[in-house]
């Protein structure tokens, strides 16, 4: 990755522990101006896109979490699937929204993924 390019680290840059539920993030769109991106003029859908850094064989179903668009303040919700925190390692995402003619793509997102120590919990 280039040393160039904006990363907003998941949990400070903290390893966060195998079998974390976490709570959703969120992504403003923001044109040059600092104000919301119109998003009116269509139907507007969104989607994550996920990967394991550093691996050739990706978890399965990573970055399959559901994401919500609030219209009105142009922020794209992402919703976690349990596969984002089940396999140890470094990750990223980009929240994806688009209408069929326009498509944005959110800050980059990194993440640790650390063995936790003792079983799986229960809760």
């Amino acid at each position: 990755m280039s040393s160039d390019i904006a990363v907003k680290e998941i949990n400070g840059g903290l390893a966060i522990p195998k079998g974390t539920r976490a709570v959703p993030i969120s992504h403003q769109y923001l044109d040059q101006d600092g104000n919301p991106v119109d998003l009116t003029s269509g139907t507007w859908t969104g989607q994550g896109r996920a990967e394991q850094l550093h691996e050739t064989t990706q978890p399965p179903n990573i970055g399959d979490g559901s994401v919500g668009i609030n219209i009105p303040t142009a922020t794209a919700t992402y919703e976690w699937v349990d596969e984002d925190f089940e396999t140890i390692g470094r990750f990223r995402l980009i929240i994806w929204i688009g209408n069929g003619t326009q498509r944005f793509g959110s800050t980059v997102y990194e993440w640790n993924v650390a063995d936790a120590p003792g079983a799986d919990p229960t809760v």
